[in-house]
């Protein structure tokens, strides 16, 4: 289980973000793409793969987060046994 920002691996956030309708479109080295629509809106968020390293904090809020277009408060109710399996 993923602890507010902190402990959130690339599995954790690619899984996410496929719950919430986004798929992989491209990966350009360590750095996977996903593409998905919220609120009418096409947002394209970019996701570091470094082995099984915990993304940075502030990579998952100022990057990551802000780029999906979910709100914060959803990213932080998200259990991990909501979604699981990353391709």
């Amino acid at each position: 289980m993923t602890r507010r920002l902190y402990n959130w691996t690339f599995e954790n956030v690619a899984s996410f973000l496929k719950c919430h309708g986004y798929s992989k479109i491209h990966v350009q080295g360590s750095h996977y793409y996903f593409k998905g629509v919220v609120n009418n809106k096409v947002c394209l968020v970019e996701v570091p793969r470094h082995t099984n390293k915990t993304i940075k904090p502030r990579t998952l809020k100022h990057s990551i987060m802000r780029k999906s277009g979910i709100s914060a408060q959803h990213w932080m109710d998200c259990k991990k046994k909501h979604c699981k399996g990353v391709d």
